[in-house]
This record gives structure tokens, sequence and C-alpha cells, in this order.
């Protein structure tokens, strides 16, 4: 157990992370199995830990971005079949091979590339091909590109293709007919790859369609922002899976003063207090990914003599500190814990709801806090 000296830090429930994967595999048809996807420290929720969890809970494969985060992950002894989702250039390759990774492609020069890397290590490596069905970022569009491609994978003698994939754009809004034809431009891939011999593993749904898609399930459904305990938007949630969130952002109250009304506080006096006011100022900031701009409209959980209770933020969010008025709740000392992000009884300040006040989605808040706030785990 790390020593906590200032006492903020993410408190990371990864039997929350198990009960989400497991109430995602009863929506998912027989056969088709979880990759879950552990890409930039697991959404901020370190990558090792949440790696082991999501398999311990059933998970098929794990997914990341780049091949540096799989060579982690192979170093801390991960041993299940790994994605490499992104692009990569002559060196991440390189790596990939080494750890024996699977390694995205998505054309000619990708392929062969791999293929030197795996001739010159002494190794055969294994690829994931990338189809563009309507994302417009990586993949390949048309099908006489992907039969060029798998022609020159006939070819090499270090490659094998055993996956195929895409990814929707909007499966996680109400309307689904643009999903819809991306799942049929993906299908006709698939007709190619059957009429030249593949037997691909495949995968097409995120945590949207995992959550409340009907078809396009596979052999592959990638869950990201769901096994941390997040709908990727309203809709998802007329599938009826229930999500736990995973991570709770924890500080505490260094010191705490009565000023009377008229008083400003913070940078720029951008808040005078109306009242005579109890200030609390808690040990987080921006500096910690506490966003600047939940300035005078976030709030926090805090306990009393008489249970917990919101206080709201006044005044403008630090890089380090943060104030909140605690004139409303009895029994409030300096030192005591105080929620920035997570749950207490009824009350709950989610990262949905720190992000609906900042403009953004929750996948950023929980990617928003910093190393400078330790990760510790249940």
């Amino acid at each position: 157990m790390m020593r906590l000296y200032r006492k903020t830090y993410a408190k990371i429930d990864l039997e929350a992370i198990k009960t989400n994967i497991k109430n995602i595999g009863k929506k998912l048809p027989a056969g088709c199995k979880i990759m879950g996807v552990v890409k930039a420290d697991a959404y901020g929720h370190g990558a090792e830990q949440v790696a082991k969890a999501v398999l311990e809970a059933g998970a098929g494969a794990i997914a990341v971005e780049l091949a540096e985060e799989g060579a982690l992950l192979r170093e801390a002894g991960i041993t299940a079949p790994l994605l490499v989702m992104g692009g990569a250039n002559a060196d991440q390759v390189e790596l990939a091979v080494e750890h024996g990774l699977t390694q995205c492609v998505f054309d000619v020069d990708g392929l062969r590339m791999l293929d030197a890397a795996a001739g010159r290590q002494g190794r055969r490596a294994a690829a994931h091909i990338k189809c563009d069905t309507g994302m417009g970022r990586i993949g390949l569009r048309e099908t006489e590109d992907f039969k060029t491609l798998l022609a020159a994978a006939n070819e090499l003698d270090n490659v094998v293709i055993d996956g195929i994939f895409t990814h929707f754009a909007c499966a996680d809004e109400e309307d689904q007919s643009f999903s819809q034809e991306q799942l049929d431009r993906f299908k006709v891939f698939l007709n190619v790859a059957a009429d030249a011999g593949y037997n691909l593993k495949v995968h097409a749904l995120n945590s949207a369609g995992g959550l409340w898609g009907k078809d396009g399930h596979f052999d592959y459904v990638r869950c990201g922002i769901s096994i941390y305990g997040y709908h990727p938007s309203e809709f998802t949630k007329s599938g009826g899976v229930q999500l736990v969130p995973a991570m709770q952002v924890m500080s505490e109250i260094s010191q705490i003063k009565t000023v009377e009304a008229g008083t400003p506080v913070g940078y720029g006096s951008t808040y005078v207090t109306p009242r005579k006011t109890t200030i609390a100022t808690v040990q987080i900031g921006y500096g910690d990914g506490y966003n600047r701009l939940l300035s005078n409209k976030g709030r926090m959980i805090v306990k009393g003599k008489d249970g917990y209770a919101y206080a709201n933020v006044i005044g403008r969010v630090c890089m380090d500190q943060t104030m909140i008025d605690v004139t409303e709740i009895e029994g409030v000392c300096q030192g005591d814990s105080v929620i920035a992000m997570g749950c207490a009884g009824d009350l709950h300040v989610t990262a949905d709801d720190i992000a609906a006040l900042c403009g953004t989605i929750s996948y950023e808040v929980l990617l928003s806090y910093s190393k400078r706030v330790p990760r510790v785990y249940e």
C-alpha cells in the first residue's frame, strides 16, 4: 500500500470494473466475447490493474492504441491476445513484433513493414486489418484495395492475417441509420475475405453498440468507456445494462475560515460572498485535473455531523487548491475528506456531471486526472 502524504488520490474499484464486464457480457450473444480497451492508461484508471481485472472477469482479449502500451502490459505479465488498434511506424512495428502484439494494418506498405520486422526477429507476426467504413480515420476504404492487400499477404512469409475490424462513428446516437450503413459496408469486406479463403476474427462494435446494438456483434465487442462505469450517451442506457463507476477522486480540507459578507474569493475576485460565509480550501486544482471550468459552478461532497452534503465551488479553481462553501454544513473540520468526483449515499458528482458543466464528455474527465493524483486500488 503506497503512503499518501497529500490525501488527494483516485480510488479505483476493480470489483466495479469486473461487475461491468459481467453485466455487459450478459447482453452479448453466445460466442461473442469482450475485448477490453485499456488504451491511455485504461482511461486514467491504470492499464496493468484494469487489464488483469477485465481478464479475470471473463474478457477474451485486450486492446490498446499504441505498441508502447501493449509492451508495458506484456512486461507486466499479461499474456492474453493483445491488439494494437492504431497505426504504427517502423519502430513501433518492431516493438509490436518483439512483444507478440497483434498489429493493426490498413495498407500494403504497413503489411510489408510488419513482415520485414518479423523476419528480422525470426518471429511470426499477427495482424488485424482495419476498414474505414465511415469514420474517416485510419483504415482502407475500397474493396479493391482490400483485395490487393490480401493478395500481398499471400506472398509474405512472416505475417498471419487473423482478424478484421471497423469502427462506428455514430453508434451512441438514437438514429442508427449511419451505423447500419457502416455495417453493410463492412459486410462487403467480410464477403471479400471469405471469398479469398480467409477465416478471420471479426469485431466492429464499441461500447455503444455492445450496450444497445442489435446486430454486428461478431466475435468481439470492444468495450472502453462502459467497463469504467459510464454509458457513451443517454440513448445507450435503454439497453438496460447497469454500470458502476469505478473511479472516485478524493481530497482533503487544508483550512477552514469564516469571512464577512462582501469578501472576494480567488483569482480575479470572480466570487464575492453574499453573506457571512465559511470557506473550506480543498487540496485539489487544475494541476491535478480538476477542471478550471468548474470555477463558481462545480460542487463537491462533504461529510458534516448530519451526514453528506453538497458544497459549491466558489471562486476560480486554482492550480493546486479549490475553495468550497461549507456555511450550511455543520461539523466540517480541517483535514476532513472531500469527494471531488464520486458518490456518497444518494449524492453524486460523476464524470458525466462534471462533463456537463465543462462542455465535454466523461472520457475526457476521467483522463484528466494527472499522475500527481495517485491511483489506489480496491
